[in-house]
């Protein structure tokens, strides 16, 4: 008996033993999620990728056992988990709803998290009131736990993936969205949302990332850990370097990084003769031959920034395809741009990391309504390029589509137009190109197309050469994304990046074919009836977009206060075409982003009184229009004030012609306009309100979400030319606050006008000099005349410059000493200061525009308006990157980028960024200096030798970012060269730099309003009877 129990017991360790050895020997199953880079997603082959993923690699390792992954989209991972059809998921963060089924790790990473909003949304915070605003959040995730608990006065909306969440904050779905920050800016990078989105800088918060299993399986949780454990911190910063570096910090931050070879990398690259890059014959707009015989386009771009930073060593070599691909696995040349890495290629190349991530898009013929919901492609007929990867990829992954191959792009786009095929699906950039290029204007703007993960860009190098791919990858990675972002626009002309899905809601709401009604009311110039037509910015923007969508409408004219009841109530009215946004508002209104924006102004008699700000309108009549939104903003916010409320802004402004009021406060175009078209030549732009500039979007009926959204879109992928074609359609003249030849060409061109009648009466009447006494006496009194109607436009001209300057108090909020002298040569000049303030601080500019005088003037407009695009792109307020901003900005507006431009026109200027919370200041100038005084030394920080403009000049010049230690009581000048320059003393010398450091440095002691009449004293002292010679502009400020 005994030997029995002997033999059972050993039958029975063994099977046990077996077993174990089996379990060990079964693969973990790793659930992971699609949407979530760089932590987790797919690759271009549909294979999982990620840092996480790159973790459990690396733990399977450590622990000495086999895993396979599984991808689903975020909440069937979870699913997963509990069903028992994955073992461990790859990462995610705790809640407690999860925490009922789910054990989790310890900590395996932090993330941040955060609120976004459109870039455009006048939400600063979480509202309070929750009624009318919608929170998207991720389905399943802990943000949506979490704000169900912390906002349950908000409506949440949820989402299968992070691309759908950026999508329904574009096109309006939702107010705001909460996310886990590095896969959500991803995401708005990928989708073309970069600018179109803002984070809000409050309620934030950071998780940690854990390893989940079920709790039954402590067992495996153990193994979890103990593998974990195993992983050194320089694994993990491997990761980072890996993952972070190379994705997000390379998609956000502000400048590349330093080429720096090592020794065997320098010592490698002398001994070679030219290196042979080869590049696609012909594949616009990456690379093609222009008319000259250049070598053009997005690759032969990057490749002339790698070839230069590499001493010129390189060659280019156009060619087609296959024959490249072939020459460098032959060893025939070195390396070949614009190869995407795929496995069947690994044994023959080695690849970089992408130098630009591009998109498949789906194009088709633009219908009735304008735009198309995401179509089923799987069976229909499509025009794909001949020998291009997409044709055996779209025959693999749906074998009853058809296939028509043809040359090129646009011969593609062009079969689409034609109607011979019903899409083309390629390379989003290059589609848009062609068709731009080629006229094809009955095209939809492409969506993504979804089956089709992003396409990398690289650069293969042949396999015996890794030390040339290490080269290549650090030449890469000194491109800044500003860089990339000017060769794409030089290359393609416009925005490449704008995405316009139509839902399955827009479209059902596109076939009910309803007829929307515009309002019209008499607010020159956005919209007004003349001649019994309807005109005006607003109304070319709406009657625009809703051709383009192919949606009916017609007009309702009435005053503001009747649209306003009327949408209100959806009877007479559905849309208001120049609206700004309130809370009060959106209760009754949906709103699109805006288009348009203007300061608000004081207008007065010009025999008034000074008037300096609203605090000076105190017991007069102030005439506003009825529940504009002036109106609204001071019958809330100034009860100490007198309103006068009229149905329209050339009523408003009669009232003040005629002395039944006051002043007038409100749009400064629309008053503008309407003073010099009504002929109220008594009034005049008094003062600043010191109110922020106000910005106009469309306003929609509150149960029409689905015509909001499609407007939204439309708005968000219009061209810079589209934009330009609707203002020249809808005005003389181009309004908007920065000023970007929108608010000043008006007064240019009326200027320009009287300044040309009176050249030419002079010339006229010289002519006659010569004549009877009687004429020379009445050309006398017409020159009189003349010069009179002259100094009124100059005066009128100062006003407003003056009105585009900051307001001193937010000076005096954000600085803790300041001081401001802007003295121009004549009555208005060519030197500006401009003040914002952008994520994280605020920024202070000082600028000196060529010329003085009505030119100079010119150009400040232009600088200003310059500046306030540059910030709306780059939120951060970056100061290096608002000026290479700024200097293609400046040139584009006077054509300097053309071969043809006549302008020689630029200006020198200097940006300080301070931080809010430290303090700490960084400085980037264009020929510009910032002076640093304290008590011992004046120290000069110079700025770049390049100016901003300027024809001959290349647009993609960089500049540098100097950080400067804010020492306290220390203080910070800039100076235009109008005080250096002046010319004075008893020997008639320069004021000079030498003597203005001696100045700034005596008066260091002295609070800086002292400082300012010190330096003023001294100044006018030199400068005694001899003529002022330029503008003079200076700023002093202390930060701590």
């Amino acid at each position: 008996m005994w030997m029995f129990r002997v033999l059972v017991f050993v039958v029975l360790f063994f099977y046990t033993a077996s077993i174990a050895i089996a379990e060990n020997e079964k693969p973990l199953v790793i659930a992971t999620s699609t949407g979530l880079h760089p932590f987790m997603g797919k690759d271009i082959n549909g294979k999982p990728s990620g840092m996480l993923v790159d973790l459990w690699k690396l733990w399977a390792e450590k622990a000495n056992r086999k895993i396979e992954f599984r991808i689903y989209n975020w909440q069937e991972s979870i699913e997963a988990i509990k069903n028992g059809e994955a073992d461990i998921h790859a990462g995610m963060f705790e809640g407690q709803e999860r925490g009922k089924v789910i054990a989790f790790s310890g900590p395996i990473y932090d993330v941040s998290s955060s609120f976004y909003v459109r870039a455009n949304s006048a939400i600063n915070k979480i509202p309070s009131d929750g009624s009318s605003f919608i929170l998207g959040v991720l389905s399943g995730s802990s943000h949506e736990e979490r704000s169900a608990s912390l906002y349950p006065h908000l409506k949440l909306a949820s989402f299968q993936t992070p691309q759908e969440l950026v999508k329904a904050l574009l096109d309006s779905t939702v107010d705001i969205v909460t996310a886990e920050d590095g896969s959500f800016i991803h995401m708005t990078s990928v989708y073309g949302a970069k600018g179109k989105i803002k984070r809000l800088e409050v309620d934030r918060w950071v998780d940690d990332i854990h390893v989940g299993v079920l709790k039954t399986r402590a067992d495996l949780l153990n193994l979890v850990e103990q593998g974990l454990r195993a992983i050194s911190a320089s694994d993990y910063s491997a990761l980072e370097k890996r993952w972070l570096d190379q994705d997000v910090r390379v998609a956000f931050r502000s400048n590349g990084k330093p080429l720096s070879l090592t020794d065997s990398e320098k010592n490698w690259l002398s001994k070679q003769g030219k290196i042979t890059v080869g590049i696609m014959e012909n594949w616009v707009p990456f690379s093609f031959q222009s008319e000259t015989g250049q070598r053009v386009g997005i690759s032969a771009s990057v490749f002339n920034i790698i070839n230069k930073l590499l001493g010129n060593k390189l060659v280019l070599r156009p060619g087609e395809w296959k024959t490249l691909l072939n020459d460098v696995k032959d060893g025939k040349i070195d390396a070949v741009l614009d190869i995407t890495p795929l496995p069947k290629r690994e044994p023959f190349y080695h690849f970089t990391t992408p130098y630009l991530e591009t998109r498949h898009a789906i194009f088709g013929r633009k219908t009735k309504g304008g735009a198309f919901a995401y179509p089923d492609v799987s069976t229909a007929t499509i025009a794909l390029e001949r020998g291009f990867g997409n044709v055996q990829f779209y025959r693999d992954l749906y074998p009853d589509i058809k296939i028509i191959e043809v040359d090129d792009t646009l011969a593609a786009l062009q079969f689409v137009a034609k109607g011979k095929a019903q899409y083309y699906i390629g390379n989003r950039i290059a589609g848009m190109f062609a068709a731009n290029k080629g006229g094809i204007e009955n095209l939809v703007t492409p969506i993504i197309a979804e089956d089709r993960a992003s396409i990398p860009l690289n650069i293969g190098v042949r396999k015996d050469a890794r030390i040339l791919r290490d080269i290549f990858q650090k030449a890469i990675e000194t491109i800044t994304p500003e860089q990339m972002d000017n060769i794409i626009t030089s290359s393609v002309g416009g925005n490449s990046s704008s995405v316009f899905a139509i839902t399955d809601e827009e479209r059902a709401w596109l076939n009910t074919k309803p007829k929307a009604r515009i309002f019209i009311g008499s607010w020159q110039p956005y919209f007004y009836m003349e001649n019994g037509q309807p005109k005006g910015l607003g109304y070319e923007y709406v009657r625009h977009i809703l051709t383009a969508l192919g949606v009916d409408y017609d007009t309702r004219h009435m005053t503001w206060a009747e649209g306003i009841e009327n949408i209100k109530s959806l009877q007479a009215v559905d849309i208001l075409p120049t609206a700004a946004f309130s809370e009060e508002r959106a209760k009754y209104l949906n709103f699109t982003p805006d288009y348009t924006s203007s300061p608000m102004v004081i207008v007065s008699r010009k025999n008034s009184s000074v008037i300096t700000d609203l605090d000076d309108l105190k017991g007069m009549t102030i005439s506003v229009e009825n529940e504009f939104i002036m109106h609204q903003r001071l019958r809330a916010e100034r009860p100490d004030l007198n309103l006068a409320t009229y149905p329209t802004t050339t009523k408003a402004l009669e009232a003040v012609s005629l002395g039944q009021a006051d002043a007038y406060v409100g749009n400064l175009a629309a008053a503008g306009y309407l003073i010099e078209k009504q002929g109220f030549g008594n009034l005049k732009i008094a003062a600043p309100t010191g109110y922020d500039v106000n910005s106009w979007g469309i306003a929609i009926r509150k149960d029409w979400p689905e015509l909001t959204s499609l407007m939204s879109k439309y708005l968000a992928q219009m061209s810079d030319e589209e934009h330009s074609q609707l203002r020249k359609a809808a005005l003389t003249v181009r309004f908007e606050h920065g000023i970007d030849w929108k608010t000043v060409i008006y007064w240019v061109t009326g200027l320009a006008i009287v300044l040309g009648s009176v050249i030419a009466v002079i010339v006229y009447w010289n002519r006659r000099l010569g004549s009877e006494v009687q004429e020379r006496k009445k050309a006398q009194f017409e020159l009189t005349g003349a010069l009179d109607t002259i100094s009124q436009s100059i005066d009128y001209a100062s006003n407003i410059q003056k009105a585009i300057l900051p307001n001193d108090a937010f000076l005096k909020e954000d600085l803790k000493d300041h001081f401001v002298i802007w003295e121009p040569r004549d009555v208005v000049g060519g030197d500006l200061y401009w003040y914002r303030r952008c994520e994280g601080g605020f920024i202070l500019v000082l600028a000196d525009c060529t010329g003085h005088g009505v030119p100079g003037a010119f150009m400040t407009m232009l600088a200003t308006g310059a500046l306030d695009r540059a910030l709306r792109e780059q939120k951060n307020g970056d100061p290096a990157i608002l000026l290479s901003y700024m200097h293609r900005s400046i040139q584009y507006s006077l054509g300097q980028d053309q071969k043809d431009g006549a302008s020689d026109d630029g200006l020198e200027l200097g940006i300080c960024k301070i931080e809010a919370d430290t303090g700490d200041l960084t400085f980037a100038g264009a020929r510009f200096s910032l002076f640093k005084v304290t008590e011992q030394e004046c120290e000069e920080i110079k700025g770049d030798k390049k100016g901003i403009g300027y024809r001959g000049i290349a647009s993609d010049q960089t500049f540098t970012n100097q950080p400067v230690v804010t020492d306290i009581d220390a203080t910070f000048v800039m100076t235009s060269d109008g005080i250096t320059d002046q010319i004075g003393g008893e020997r008639r010398r320069g004021f000079g730099k030498k003597r203005l450091k001696k100045l700034l440095l005596s008066a260091q002691g002295y609070k800086l309003e002292k400082q300012k009449g010190l330096i003023l004293d001294a100044f006018n002292e030199h400068q005694g009877d001899e003529q002022r010679r330029d503008d003079v502009s200076m700023i002093g400020f202390k930060v701590r």
